[in-house]
């Protein structure tokens, strides 16, 4: 008895059709953004908002990814600034009947987030395209710096390479390539990052795929490789040491 092979359903795709809005682009701009905006109405009728935002494609990759789930809540957690403009900014692309952009904007700004533990999220921010866009300031007295990208621009990681100050530890982490495209150039804006520069190994790219990933992935589907992907700052102030009052004395 011979196997059958793997079945592509192709009825999802049909369905998910209804859904799908194109993005004008031009040459100048392209569409990169990583997130989704998510209601769910429970059996009583009441509604509970999800916010995902990430550096994942909607690929099979199996690079390294960052991401970050917020979930809505009336009673605990915390608000957060620009999260209706940004649910607004989506429902106006969705172009949905029941997903009104004011009122979701609204609706939003209204709701406490609950967060993963230890993390506060100060605001969110959706840039379109030609807004001016502006790294954030550097936090005082900085102790450590961590840039993970694998794509870099040597104006930008020379504008890092200058945070803190000589006690300041920068670190830099990306891609091979990426890396010795910045090395030779003039201005050495990996000189902030000086010992404290890492990569990723390449990628492999020619892996054999077995049967089973084959029947799941289509003649035009191309899979991303599994290098870095994440894009991620992390600035750790220095925590200053507040000296105890001196006791009353009697």
């Amino acid at each position: 008895m011979q196997a059958a092979g793997g079945v592509h359903n192709l009825l999802i795709l049909n369905l998910m059709d209804q859904f799908v809005r194109e993005v004008g682009t031009a040459e100048t701009t392209s569409w990169h953004s990583k997130t989704a905006l998510v209601r769910y109405r429970r059996e009583d009728g009441s509604t509970s908002w999800r916010i995902w935002v990430g550096s994942r494609n909607l690929t099979r990759s199996a690079a390294w990814e960052l991401g970050l789930v917020l979930v809505s809540s009336t009673s605990e957690g915390q608000r957060i600034a620009g999260i209706g403009a940004l649910a607004e900014s989506l429902a106006n692309r969705a172009e949905l009947e029941t997903f009104k952009k004011e009122r979701v904007g609204r609706e939003l700004d209204r709701l406490q987030w609950k967060t993963p533990r230890g993390i506060r999220v100060e605001d969110l921010g959706f840039w379109q395209p030609g807004e001016k866009r502006e790294l954030p300031d550097p936090p005082h007295r900085l102790k450590r710096l961590i840039v993970i990208s694998p794509f870099l621009d040597g104006s930008i990681v020379g504008r890092l390479g200058k945070w803190g100050d000589a006690d300041t530890e920068r670190i830099l982490v990306s891609t091979l390539p990426e890396l010795r495209k910045l090395s030779p150039q003039i201005q050495k804006p990996l000189a902030g990052f000086q010992g404290s520069v890492r990569y990723l190994e390449t990628p492999v790219e020619d892996e054999v795929e077995t049967e089973s990933e084959v029947g799941l992935t289509g003649v035009d589907e191309e899979q991303e490789s599994r290098g870095l992907h994440a894009k991620l700052f992390y600035a750790e102030p220095l925590l200053s040491k507040t000296r105890p009052e001196p006791a009353d004395r009697c």
